[in-house]
């Protein structure tokens, strides 16, 4: 049987070390690339062990090779992912034999105070798809593994373990009530509500909404620009699978962190309440880094503010390449557009929303 080896990275390599790799290579192998790969495309274990993997280079030795050779070319194959960064996997078993620590892992801290990312995504309840908990796995273990459930349920302590539930006694959890889940550092918790079959709040003025919610330790985003692109990459492609209208990345700073919760004080930031019950306030009423709009609403932002368009008529923007707080954003819907700060004062709707999020007479 052949020997396949595969080389992720998070770039092309420079031709001095793609020709490094091609002299160290033994004469029986065979390479292919550097191919461009998306996530989606990303084996379990290399999502699991890397940040922002985009290259791939696949290496090939004939069944016929010796043990030297298949030794030889993953010596190669090390050697350019410890130059270059990125990860060493073998399709053969489906592990990752380079390195042995994931570039994912972050090293144990006290209790601290500092800023979190707290991600949303807002869905009307008359989009919800059976298929949504799903979706929510597919795209959180593809996109922010640590985003994954460890530990899911409707109170606190949390009460079912996901090893031992899997993804149907999650989905079952999800379809009976509000949902908690607590994942792994950078993530501090994350949480389902309003989006169950049989959610009973009286309909107010508009559409029926549900959320969810994420929250993610800022500190590591702030240090390395892959955490910050990986937190956008999961902004955007869960709105897309959750038929959000609308999802947002804000930073929350002076909030208390342990490395697997967070609580708050009076010192700790407030944040808009946008789902009361059920009913959709409007947009914050401050910037937030990373915004996304479904059709609905950048139907009509994209001619006030300056967004970046997406194929299926969505939209978003970014305030910078690293995480900024509101009063460091400085791209944001106009006043208009924007529910009142609550709580904290009076719990306004926003002047004007999309028809389509405003519920219909009778209904």
């Amino acid at each position: 049987m052949s020997t396949d080896l595969a080389v992720y990275l998070g770039g092309p390599p420079s031709s001095g070390d793609l020709e490094a790799l091609v002299r160290a290579l033994p004469q029986a192998c065979t390479l292919d690339g550097p191919l461009r790969v998306d996530l989606d495309d990303l084996p379990d274990a290399v999502a699991a062990a890397t940040l922002g993997a985009t290259t791939l280079l696949e290496l090939s030795l004939p069944a016929a090779a010796s043990r030297g050779d298949v030794d030889r070319a993953t010596r190669a194959a090390r050697t350019l992912v410890d130059r270059a960064g990125g990860a060493l996997y073998d399709p053969q078993s489906d592990a990752v034999l380079h390195p042995r620590t994931s570039q994912r892992r972050l090293s144990s801290r006290r209790e601290r105070r500092g800023p979190i990312i707290r991600c949303a995504w807002f869905v009307r309840r008359r989009d919800l798809d059976p298929g949504l908990p799903g979706a929510v796995l597919r795209v959180l273990r593809r996109r922010f593994p640590e985003a994954m459930p460890r530990r899911f349920g409707s109170f606190e302590p949390l009460q079912e373990r996901f090893e031992e539930s899997g993804p149907d006694g999650f989905t079952a959890a999800w379809r009976a009530e509000d949902l908690h889940w607590s994942g792994t550092r950078p993530c501090l918790g994350a949480g389902m509500a309003f989006l169950t079959a049989d959610c009973a709040y009286a309909p107010g003025p508009t559409e029926p909404t549900g959320y969810i919610s994420l929250d993610v330790e800022a500190q590591p985003a702030f240090e390395n620009p892959a955490w910050a692109d990986a937190v956008c990459s999961l902004l955007l492609r869960l709105a897309e699978e959750s038929a959000a209208f609308y999802a947002h990345a804000e930073v929350v700073r002076n909030v208390l962190i342990s490395d697997r919760s967070i609580a708050h004080d009076n010192l700790t930031e407030r944040t808009d309440g946008l789902v009361p019950r059920t009913v959709w306030r409007g947009l914050p009423s401050y910037p937030v880094w990373v915004a996304w709009f479904g059709p609905a609403y950048a139907r009509t932002l994209g001619d006030v503010i300056p967004l970046v368009p997406t194929s299926d008529g969505a939209a978003w923007l970014r305030n910078g390449v690293t995480p900024c707080d509101r009063d460091a954003a400085s791209i944001a819907a106009p006043p208009e557009w924007r529910a009142s700060p609550w709580p904290g004062g009076p719990k306004r709707l926003a002047r004007l929303m999309p028809r389509d999020l405003v519920r219909r007479q009778g209904e």
